[in-house]
């Protein structure tokens, strides 16, 4: 359900309002339940805001609950311009960071890679560092046997405009954090990020950072989501809110749905 549920239809084709309409029609005759659960969804849906439509115009009845705000950064078309937007004392820190790294620890560096069917190894060692962070007893996106199934299963799966990507970053040889990307031709949704506590102290997740946005521009993205929350840093790099992710509860017509609806 990262980074959000959607339809699989493109909203910039003139059939897409038709084809929710049509879905939305389907699931009028044929759903074989009473209540049906959207989310959560993205508040720049279309596709979405077309099928909900369709389905209040068929008597189903709707609840909404909002989740938040989703934090988002227009990316520029150099650069120069990206250093512009963050914070000059993040900027400065960053360099100091690398520094003393590669002092202390030898070559810092970036590695991007594409989920693909040989992705094993690749996978192992996000979940080793995912078991080694502050996410470990929370949301994992890699940790377990079910996140692997989930993972293995897309790699087998993949094809189509998006790419499945994962950086490392890797000081000496040791990979220390990881960034987990859906990429469109336009736009980056970041879904995941960790690091290793042992590490903290190099804040390696900025570092990656900045090496994330720097290929981001360079390959023509023209937007980072960056998802919901932020501790302080998304803010500094110029995120922004951008939209917002909320679940949507619907109610069939009938005795059943208005009980359940009340």
């Amino acid at each position: 359900y990262w980074p959000f549920r959607t339809l699989a239809l493109n909203a910039d084709d003139p059939a897409a309002a038709a084809q929710a309409d049509a879905v939305a029609e389907l699931l009028s005759r044929r759903s074989p339940a009473a209540v049906l659960r959207l989310g959560p969804v993205s508040s720049h849906d279309r596709t979405v805001a077309s099928l909900v439509a369709g389905l209040r115009a068929r008597g189903w009845r709707a609840l909404r609950n909002e989740g938040g705000p989703v934090l988002g950064l227009d990316l520029p078309g150099d650069v120069a311009q990206l250093d512009a937007c963050a914070s000059p004392s993040l900027l400065k820190n960053i360099a100091y960071l690398r520094r003393r790294l590669v002092k202390q620890h030898g070559e810092v560096r970036a590695v991007r890679h594409v989920l693909d069917a040989d992705s094993v190894s690749t996978l192992a060692t996000l979940e080793r560092i995912e078991a080694s962070s502050w996410v470990a007893g929370g949301d994992a996106k890699f940790i377990g046997a079910a996140n692997r199934r989930f993972w293995t299963a897309l790699a087998a799966g993949r094809g189509g405009a998006c790419e499945v990507v994962f950086w490392l970053l890797y000081c000496g040889d040791e990979p220390v954090a990881f960034s987990a990307h859906f990429e469109t031709p336009c736009v980056v949704y970041i879904v995941a990020n960790s690091f290793d506590d042992r590490w903290k102290i190099h804040s390696p997740g900025s570092l990656l950072t900045f090496e994330v946005l720097r290929d981001a521009v360079t390959r023509g993205k023209s937007h980072v989501d960056w998802g919901q929350g932020d501790s302080g840093y998304k803010g500094r790099w110029g995120a922004k809110p951008s939209s917002t992710l909320f679940d949507v509860m619907l109610f069939k017509r009938g005795w059943v749905g208005s009980s359940l609806h009340a």
